[in-house]
């Protein structure tokens, strides 16, 4: 037995006060990770909001790219996007509605440094579609990605 095994175990009695903790058959039968999983905090139960992926994409060099639709379920939405390249070209997001293509979010212009990642973060309408519009706005053109996430 290793020592950090042992300072688990010893963490392990402590926090329940006798003796290490045995799971039941039926919790041992559940998949460790379920997307709704709750957390009790101080008797509480209280869903564990993380970020689900809804939506990614690449493209090949171009100067600007449209992607596909992709419907978030909730209103907390994050994009995730770059290009690669390290010659001064600047890229910018901007998140559309797609029924009327109104702009509900732009990103400011960020430097392509070698697949660097930069972020845009949005309140939107659940179930709405939406799209991003990829566009540089100094330099060549570049290979772009883009990710989209949802919080529940």
């Amino acid at each position: 037995m290793n020592l950090r095994t042992q300072i688990a175990l010893a963490t392990a009695t402590v926090a329940l006060g006798s003796g290490l903790a045995v799971t039941a058959p039926a919790a041992q039968a559940q998949p460790p990770s379920q997307p709704n999983s709750t957390t009790v905090v101080d008797g509480q139960n209280q869903a564990a909001a993380r970020w689900h992926q809804i939506w990614a994409g690449r493209h090949g060099p171009a100067n600007k790219w449209s992607t596909h639709d992709f419907t978030p379920h909730t209103r907390n939405l994050s994009v995730h996007f770059g290009c690669y390249g390290h010659d001064g070209a600047k890229l910018r997001a901007e998140l559309v509605r797609t029924r009327d293509k109104r702009v509900i979010k732009r990103s400011g212009s960020g430097f392509c440094a070698d697949g660097r990642t930069q972020f845009l973060n949005a309140t939107v309408s659940g179930g709405t579609s939406y799209y991003l519009r990829l566009q540089f706005t100094r330099g060549p053109k570049h290979s772009m990605y883009a990710r989209v996430y949802d919080k529940h």
